[in-house]
């Protein structure tokens, strides 16, 4: 899934590791959602992080700067 999403204050203060659930705030359709953090990447500008949305049942990538 594409789209601009974001993890939310509380769930940046914690440590992201694989398997830990955080929320992200969708941009596109203005909800929250919880998602499980599935692998993490880094690249040049931050980190990719894989997640899977419990709710819509897909897997999105966010770019963590």
């Amino acid at each position: 899934m594409t789209g601009k999403a974001e993890a939310t204050s509380r769930s940046t203060r914690a440590t992201l590791s694989k398997g830990r659930d955080i929320e992200i705030y969708d941009w596109d359709t203005g909800d929250y959602h919880d998602v499980t953090v599935e692998d993490m990447r880094s690249s040049g500008s931050g980190t990719e992080v894989e997640v899977y949305d419990h709710e819509s049942g897909d897997y999105r990538t966010l770019d963590m700067e």
